[in-house]
């Protein structure tokens, strides 16, 4: 189970085949693998906008209970920007470029650049935050493949190398399935300098 510091407002599931969730009350949720082999990531979002992300792995030590603290790198009020870009982790920046909110210190380039061509998709840059160490990007998924296709993005099978930015920690996505309904998406990356 988990269990937020508010209530929740909704949740994503990003394989709902593998994990079933129930409901225990408005800021609880208990998780549930529908196989042995589970390793599915969970979008959640709170009243107050705030979204948290979680992982639902059969592989991580199980606790009956974990209580879910303010996000990990949220910059304080008056705090320097040099200071607030050593608190970003890769959760925390992933977490601000799905809410379109640059962590203090980041700047913001817009962008055009092709970051990836796939047989039925592609992925353009449209803005790149930045600092020192982490890089995030928004980039535009776009299905590629003729009228009446359906592309389903696997972002485990996606390597994508700028090493100018550092090694892609993690990538996520509003939605991973492009079909004639919606053709596009909104992709986010975040790259870790060592």
């Amino acid at each position: 189970m988990l269990r937020f510091p508010e209530r929740l407002s909704g949740y994503v599931l990003e394989d709902p085949s593998e994990v079933q969730v129930l409901t225990i009350d408005e800021r609880t949720l208990s998780f549930s693998p529908r196989s042995a082999d589970v390793e599915s990531r969970v979008i959640l979002r709170g009243e107050s906008g705030t979204l948290y992300i979680a992982r639902a792995s059969t592989s991580l030590h199980f606790h009956p209970l974990l209580e879910v603290e303010r996000a990990v790198g949220e910059e304080a009020p008056g705090t320097h920007d040099a200071a607030a870009q050593s608190l970003v982790t890769p959760v925390s920046l992933m977490t601000k470029l799905m809410q379109g909110r640059p962590p203090a210190g980041f700047r913001v380039a817009h962008s055009a650049r092709s970051i990836l061509q796939a047989a039925d998709f592609r992925m353009d840059s449209e803005q790149v935050w930045s600092s020192v160490h982490v890089t995030g990007i928004v980039a535009v998924l776009q299905r590629t493949a003729a009228v009446g296709t359906r592309v389903e993005i696997d972002p485990d099978r996606i390597d994508i190398l700028i090493p100018e930015l550092g090694q892609l920690r993690m990538i996520g996505a509003d939605r991973y399935l492009l079909d004639d309904r919606n053709p596009s998406s909104t992709a986010y990356l975040v790259f870790i300098k060592d």
